[in-house]
């Protein structure tokens, strides 16, 4: 299960990441009770609009 939670983060990464330009904004996956959580500070984004 830790190797799911890897590559997720992983694709996260990848998905606001480049080698040419720094994109990131801070990510943080959990697992709890079987269940992925992903809390992130995305710039311009309200909570409420994801």
């Amino acid at each position: 299960m830790m190797n799911d939670l890897q590559d997720l983060m992983e694709e996260l990464n990848n998905m606001f990441y480049t080698q040419n330009q720094n994109r990131g904004f801070p990510v943080d996956v959990t697992l709890e009770n079987n269940t992925y959580k992903v809390y992130a500070e995305i710039p311009g984004v309200n909570k409420e609009d994801i």
